[in-house]
């Protein structure tokens, strides 16, 4: 994942400077998708953990820990 710098630098060169998609791909080397995604969002999309992916976890776990056998 990219840091909030780097999405600033890749919008600032496309909305400030006037440069295309393309050339910015072409100058920080990055492919043009990924660079219409920076252009997408201001900040970098954080990662989300699915409350799915933790309940199937815990199905499939045969012992229960102490500190949920509380709740």
């Amino acid at each position: 994942m990219f840091a909030v710098e780097i999405y600033e630098a890749v919008r600032r060169f496309v909305f400030v400077e006037g440069k295309s998609r393309r050339e910015a791909a072409r100058v920080f080397g990055w492919s043009q998708d990924t660079i219409s995604k920076m252009c997408r969002y201001s900040a970098p999309p954080g990662y989300v953990e699915s409350t799915v992916k933790a309940r199937l976890l815990s199905s499939r776990s045969p012992r229960v820990p102490p500190a949920c056998q509380r709740l």
